[in-house]
């Protein structure tokens, strides 16, 4: 399965598609032990990182793709 996360401040809050990602919604990635290595990596350099196998929390095993995108208001780089 493929999925796209949403997730400002490393907080899931959206997914595509919906439909058997609900259970991602709200987790923090940046503070999950099995995941905030990467995470944070990724946050931190501005590149993406990939890692895995994970359990999924949807269910199964797969690799994750940690891809930070940056906003500019102006004033500073928002992640």
């Amino acid at each position: 399965m493929e999925a796209y996360e949403l997730a400002p401040n490393g907080i899931i809050e959206k997914a595509y598609p919906l439909k058997g990602n609900e259970k991602v919604i709200g987790m923090n990635t940046l503070e999950l032990p099995e995941r905030q290595k990467e995470a944070n990596i990724a946050r931190k350099s501005g590149e993406y990182t990939i890692a895995g196998p994970y359990e999924l929390k949807q269910g199964g095993t797969g690799a994750l793709l940690f891809d930070p995108i940056y906003i500019n208001d102006g004033n500073e780089k928002k992640f």
